[in-house]
């Protein structure tokens, strides 16, 4: 593994450390495609990092993907090996084909994007999620010390700018970001079949929880105060992770 562990007399794991060059990392936008151009709220911010770190975050997503997968739900499968859009769009014309073939069904389906999401991830927050889907180990804390510290600069046309130190932040456009936030925005469908209420039930008897692909949701529930409970679990829950949504 390309990482330095400093020595200690106790616990060598807790001294994982990364070079100074590793923390450093440049932002560079990419147009959305929809609005004025010259709205930054329009743009992508993308993170361009150093090859070594690109080769080190690899290493690490490979070498936890296993543990990561078992511990996550069928929720959101953003990020995820052999699953794809499809596997949602199966569950969801299935719902619609049962509410079409049984008059006195009606459902509601809610499109939701959560608000530039990657803007919002906090590295505190995801590394809790994390540990909660993978057995704790040296790559666990790795993943917490990159992003410690990121020393970041703004690549744009009139050159680079000063790099200015950035606390506890998720990089859009690295390696394992994609994965970190849909094990974020996984834990919302256990919450809402913990709770057991709002979701639509498939024949009468199978609830289905909010379906994500990384940060969009289609929440879908049975018309009336069911519906009503499923949009104020998820707007509630989201706040947790100091996240906002978008309705579609």
């Amino acid at each position: 593994m390309l990482y330095v562990v400093g020595l200690s007399e106790f616990n060598p794991k807790n001294q994982l450390k990364t070079p100074d060059f590793m923390e450093n990392a440049n932002i560079t936008s990419i147009y959305k495609g929809r609005g004025k151009l010259n709205d930054l709220n329009n743009d992508r911010g993308i993170f361009l990092l150093s090859v070594l770190r690109t080769i080190l975050d690899k290493l690490l997503y490979v070498d936890s993907y296993e543990d990561i997968e078992r511990g996550m739900s069928d929720s959101n499968i953003g990020g995820r090996k052999n699953k794809n859009l499809s596997n949602h769009i199966f569950v969801a014309n299935g719902i619609i084909n049962e509410v079409k073939n049984d008059k006195k069904l009606c459902v509601d389906l809610e499109l939701l994007d959560i608000s530039k999401c990657f803007d919002s991830l906090w590295t505190d927050e995801i590394m809790n999620d994390m540990y909660d889907v993978m057995e704790p180990n040296d790559k666990l804390s790795l993943m917490y010390r990159e992003n410690m510290v990121s020393h970041v600069a703004i690549k744009s046309p009139m050159g680079i700018t000063e790099r200015k130190a950035m606390n506890d932040i998720e990089m859009q456009g690295t390696v394992i970001t994609s994965i970190k936030c849909s094990v974020q925005i996984d834990t919302l469908g256990p919450e809402c079949l913990d709770r057991g209420e709002g979701m639509y039930k498939y024949k009468g008897c199978l609830p289905i929880p909010p379906l994500s692909l990384v940060d969009d949701v289609l929440a879908i529930g049975h018309c009336g105060s069911d519906s009503i409970k499923l949009n104020s679990i998820i707007p509630a829950y989201l706040q947790s992770p100091f996240l906002q949504y978008l309705k579609q």
